[in-house]
Order: structure tokens, then sequence, then C-alpha cells
């Protein structure tokens, strides 16, 4: 495995990241794991691997080795060269340097490994060949570092890293995650090749390591402020948004159902309007003025009869004094009583118009010469 690194601010979930997916699965694993952490609990991440292996499946537990804060400041913290490339056995539980075939876990790596400070020459052999110092069950060193800030590496280990995992808690909404971006090497500047989260911290990983030296200590947040959601103006902007939503919503509603409502009503004042009108009489409130309708049928011609002079026919009609008129028979049908036609828009027929005291009517189909 290529060297790792796990980068991110004080309390953004670096360890624990590290314990879920480095210490945890090698232990599970069967590897041996040498690191400066503190706080680790040997015992409880045993049991953890054992309670969490596949059932039916047998599982050879790994050993874990912590070593001094001062250990990886050591000339002699790495296997020296005379170890390449030779498979050592296993090593003594209590050997506080690094063995063939360890998993190697340092926690604040640039306290030993600084940008501009000279990096010991058997250091910068085991970044260089970690790899060809094994062990006799097959496993290759590896190398883990631990950092807040990545870009501090000295060189010689920052060449040689291939990935890193920076973490990041996303308090300005006040939310005790964490989320990860990683990257290739640790130019962290770019575009990270792939991000994950908000995750949530599981309370049986968590409590295998402790953070503080002291175990009652905790963090506690100096600056309010970098928490969004504690802003009061914020919330009045979000109640403000969700005002104008609803109101958009209410009257979207109220402009699209009034329509209908406004059709139906105008449909039953149109159907109630003779029954208010006779009301109103009723009463001796005056109605309003209906709109002056023509008459279908003629109130004042009707027809007399029919005129045949030569070739030529006439329809004739007359009104309730007497005076007479001569129109096409185009524009009537039928014959005698049936005779009906059109003048001035209104309906003529022989009952039509007024009653008149003169002559009933002209003899129909009367001929003259």
């Amino acid at each position: 495995m290529p060297i790792n690194a796990f980068g991110g601010g004080p309390g953004s979930g670096k360890t624990y990241g590290v314990m879920e997916h480095v210490i945890l699965p090698a232990v599970a694993k069967g590897r041996f794991v040498i690191t400066n952490i503190d706080g680790l609990d040997h015992e409880a991440i045993y049991a953890y691997v054992a309670e969490n292996a596949p059932k039916g499946k047998i599982v050879c537990i790994g050993h874990i080795r912590s070593c001094d804060r001062s250990a990886p400041e050591e000339e002699d913290f790495f296997p020296g060269e005379e170890a390449l490339d030779k498979p050592m056995a296993v090593p003594d539980a209590e050997y506080g340097r690094v063995w063939g075939g360890d998993l190697v876990v340092i926690d604040e790596a640039t306290r030993y490994w600084s940008q501009g400070d000279k990096v010991k020459r058997g250091h910068a052999y085991f970044f260089r060949e970690h790899r060809h110092f094994t062990n006799e069950m097959g496993h290759s060193c590896d190398l883990v570092v631990i950092d807040p800030d990545l870009t501090m590496l000295a060189r010689a280990l920052k060449g040689k890293v291939e990935m890193s995992s920076v973490t990041h808690k996303p308090k300005a909404i006040g939310l005790n995650r964490y989320s990860v971006n990683l990257y290739r090497g640790v130019k962290l500047t770019g575009k990270p090749m792939s991000t994950g989260g908000p995750f949530a911290f599981k309370k049986e990983i968590y409590s295998l390591y402790k953070s503080y030296s002291h175990a009652q200590a905790k963090e506690q947040p100096i600056d309010r402020r970098q928490n969004v959601l504690l802003n009061k103006s914020l919330w009045v902007y979000a109640a403000a948004v969700l005002l104008l939503f609803g109101g958009g919503i209410y009257f979207a509603y109220r402009f699209f159902t009034h329509k209908g409502k406004a059709a139906e009503g105008q449909a039953a004042v149109s159907a109630s309007a003779p029954s208010a009108a006779a009301s109103g009489g009723a009463t001796g409130v005056p109605a309003p003025a209906a709109a002056v309708k023509t008459p279908e049928v003629s109130e004042t011609w009707r027809v007399m009869g029919r005129f045949e002079s030569g070739d030529l026919q006439y329809v004739v009609l007359a009104d309730d004094s007497g005076r007479m008129r001569v129109d096409s028979p185009a524009a009537y049908n039928g014959m005698g009583a049936a005779t009906a036609g059109r003048v001035d828009g209104q309906r003529v027929t022989m009952w039509s118009g007024k009653a008149s005291a003169g002559p009933g009517s002209l003899i129909p189909g009367g001929k003259s010469k």
C-alpha cells in the first residue's frame, strides 16, 4: 500500500477516520499495527473486531503496539537497510519501534517531519523503500500519517504520499458530523477526486480511543457565530421567504378557484332573474328595467291574402289602420291560412298584427285583370 495521509482541522474527525478505515480493518486482517496515537483501548478494539466479524468466518485478529510520542524522532525508529527484503519474525508485543510488515500510523506527523527541516537519512530511506520491509506472514510495511496541515510535511515524505483524506465538520449548520474530501497527493487546492458526507460518528467506534489525554475533556465552542443557525437574521429571512411562498400559493389558489365560482354565480343569477323580478313586484320594490327586446311576431302587419296580376303575384299585408302593402311571395311559405313570412325582421301571419275593425281579409288567391 502507498503512503496515505489524513488531514483536517483539530477535532474534525481525522483520528476517527483512521480508526474506522485503517486500524480496525487492519486488525481484522491480522496485521501488526504500531502507532503513537494516545488513548487507544487495545482490548476494546480486539473485542469490537471479534464481535463484528462475519458469522461463520474464522478471523485472525492482529495486534496493536503503542510507542511513545518521542519515538518517531529517533534515528532507529524505522528498520535499517540491513532488513531490506528479509522477512522478519513476529515482533515482541512490547517492541516500540517499527518492524518488518508493520502498519505504521503516526499522529502529528509535522512534529517529526516538517517542511524545511532535514529528514534523517534512515527515515527518508524508509519512505522510499517501505514496501520492501516484510514479515514471515507476507505483510509489507505501510505508512499512514496524520496532521492538521498536510501541506507542511517534509518534502522527502510529501512527495511519496499518494492519497490524502481531508475531513471537516459542518459546524456552520451545527452538525456533529464529518465530511471527507479525497485528493491525489497532498495538493489540496484543486478539485477533490471524490467527496462524501456528512457522516455520523459511530459511538461504538468513538469509544475505542480518546481524543484527549483527560477522559472527561470535551470540545467547547468558543465563538457561536460560526453556527449560522444561531443567526437571528437568517431565521427572519427564512420566515419572510416562507410567508412569501405561502402567500403566493394562497393567492394562486384563490385566483384559479375564484373564476369557477364566478361562472357558477353568474349562471345562478341568470336563472333566478325572472323570479327575482316577480318577487320585486310583489314587495313593491321596483325591479331593474329589463332591456327592450324586439317582439318575434309583428304587432303591426298581418297577411291578408295573395294578389295576382298577369304573371305577377304579390302577398298583401295590412295594418290595424287599414293601410296596405304588397310583398314578394318569395319571402313567404305556405298557402292560405298557413301563409307566413318575415317583414322588418318580424314574423307575419294571418293572425299577426292588431285586431282590425275593417274587413277580415281579402279573398286568398283573388285575381285582377
